[in-house]
């Protein structure tokens, strides 16, 4: 045989071979998947299946390439990069011929994942397709709106979210929208006021489909979001505000001022507790006054997505201020609520104590500072008994809590009149 000929011939064996093997191309019994890293807190993550990586290296907020897997059903393994050890594994089926996206995401204090095809029809010309996936169970039920990029103002009364009353870890029904840019907000659903996300322009193309995966944050009302392409690019779309709520507590019943630029965000005698506002993440603008003399802001490590009480105590010539981190994730578990206690009695040299219907809560909580959150069985005409140093302040002895809230036991004033405030922050 000719030298040429052998040479052609051998080639074409070998490439008979690898497709046989499943290298190259696909062969008509694989399918294509790929990993988005939706997380808050997991900076990068690997998917495997037997142990072994098919992705690596996803950092957060984005997505990674397709892989090619054999057609058929799979334990799909997520871990974060670096670290041999599975976090969350999930059975997902490929389909021959098929694109799929695997979404992880963080709720309930967990690594939770979402498997999905990629398969949705384009839409007609000059229109995208959007749909919602709720990521966070913290959230509870959001509304979502797109509404013009132009438009600055706050006022969604007229406005009709392009998906309502999504669920935690559901999918909202995709909808047509005109390809163009919009102002996308995520409000509680059936509150347009409560505002969770507020992204200036989001930028919808020509037959574009796409999914926007909401996410919880650290202080679990706000969301973060990332807008998914199908088989194409994610663009993350993190909040850029926090909640901040004033606890106004010097002496001499001084008024406590917040604002931001010319606007006032509080303006409270003490002892006396304000409610949430929204502000930038990073603080910028904001002004603090006691008796309207300025005082400087406190250091934090919080960033955006945050709940912060601003804690303002002390003597009103003198007075201190700290801001105190909230978990306001409320409890999964059914019939339970979570409580803490502040500290904000002026004078006082001890620490304090809270008994829940007579089972510990808190216990050696200094002056301006708050005890970690306690889970306790939520009920009507329960005991609250707060203690200095063993000897009994001040107490509740017919409070009701609602199950699956938020709480925070705020005890001001000073020690000749200690006030107990009991707040129901979710």
């Amino acid at each position: 045989m000719h030298i040429k000929n052998l040479v052609t011939l051998v080639g074409l064996l070998l490439a008979g071979l690898l497709q046989a093997c499943g290298g190259g191309a696909a062969t008509g019994n694989t399918g294509l998947v790929r990993l988005v890293n939706a997380t808050h807190g997991v900076a990068a993550l690997d998917l495997r299946v037997s142990g072994a990586n098919i992705i690596t290296d996803v950092a957060a907020g984005t997505t990674s390439g397709y892989v090619e897997r054999e057609a058929g059903t799979a334990a799909f393994q997520l871990g974060a990069t670096g670290s041999t050890t599975t976090i969350l594994t999930q059975s997902a089926s490929v389909g021959e011929d098929a694109s799929y996206t695997f979404v992880a995401y963080v709720t309930d204090n967990a690594l939770h994942a979402v498997f999905f095809d990629d398969a949705e029809d384009a839409p007609s010309s000059s229109t995208a397709k959007f749909r919602v996936f709720n990521g966070s169970n913290e959230a509870g039920s959001l509304d979502v709106y797109l509404t013009d990029a132009a438009d600055t103002a706050n006022d969604l009364s007229s406005a009709t979210p392009v998906n309502a009353a999504v669920d935690g870890e559901k999918f909202g029904a995709y909808g047509e929208i005109g390809a163009g840019r919009y102002r996308l907000r995520v409000t509680a659903a059936d509150d347009r006021t409560d505002v969770r996300l507020d992204i200036a322009s989001i930028t919808l193309t020509d037959q574009q489909v796409a999914t926007l995966v909401i996410t919880s944050t650290d202080g679990g009302v706000l969301v973060d979001g990332l807008l998914l392409n199908q088989a194409g690019s994610a663009t993350a779309l993190p909040n850029g505000s926090m909640r901040l709520r004033v606890a106004a507590d010097t002496t001499l019943n001084a008024k406590v001022t917040l604002a931001q630029g010319t606007t006032n965000l509080a303006s409270l005698n003490s002892p006396s507790i304000g409610n949430y506002v929204t502000v930038p993440g990073n603080l910028a603008g904001l002004t603090l006054k006691v008796d309207g003399v300025g005082l400087a802001l406190p250091a934090t490590d919080a960033g955006p997505g945050s709940d912060l009480t601003l804690l303002v105590y002390g003597d009103a010539a003198h007075p201190q201020a700290v801001f105190l981190p909230d978990d306001n994730r409320v409890p999964t578990s059914s019939g339970r609520s979570t409580v803490r206690l502040v500290h904000g009695i002026n004078g006082s040299t001890g620490t304090l104590s809270l008994d829940v219907d007579f089972s510990a809560a808190a216990a050696g909580v200094a002056l301006g500072a708050a005890s970690p959150y306690a889970t306790v069985t939520a009920g009507t005409g329960m005991r609250f008994d707060v203690r200095a140093d063993g000897v009994r302040l001040s107490g509740g002895e017919d409070v009701d809590m609602v199950a699956n809230a938020v709480y925070t036991l705020f005890m001001l004033g000073d020690t000749t009149t200690p006030v107990f405030l009991l707040r129901r922050d979710r």
